[in-house]
């Protein structure tokens, strides 16, 4: 697991006027594998406006470890080596020889 991945979750507060405000805090930062995954053209795009968004699916794996445990969808990943933001679509937990771990299935290009 050569990549790292900040796991983030969206914290709402009232902004004073009577609204919400959201921002991304931090969950942990971990070790992973980020696989990008080659696709058919339906997968990997989106309408958006009356034009195709590209939005590449990857696969993040990590281990399982209490932190881990808290990952939902709804959290985006954020790959420390490009910036590139991702939104975690579901989260699944593996079971091997090397011990436990997650996949999680993400889609790259999340808004920020």
């Amino acid at each position: 697991m050569r990549d790292r991945v900040r796991i983030e979750r969206r914290v709402t507060s009232s902004d004073g006027g009577g609204g919400q405000t959201g921002t991304w805090q931090a969950l942990t930062t971990e070790r992973c594998w980020i696989e990008r995954l080659e696709s058919f053209r339906f997968d990997v795009e989106r309408e958006k406006a009356g034009s195709v968004d590209s939005m590449p699916l990857v696969r993040i794996h990590v281990y399982r470890n209490s932190l881990t445990d808290q990952i939902t969808s709804g959290m985006r990943a954020v790959d420390l080596k490009t910036s590139k933001t991702m939104n975690i679509n579901f989260i699944q937990a593996l079971e091997g020889e090397r011990g436990r771990r997650y996949v999680i299935s993400a889609s790259e290009g999340a808004a920020s």
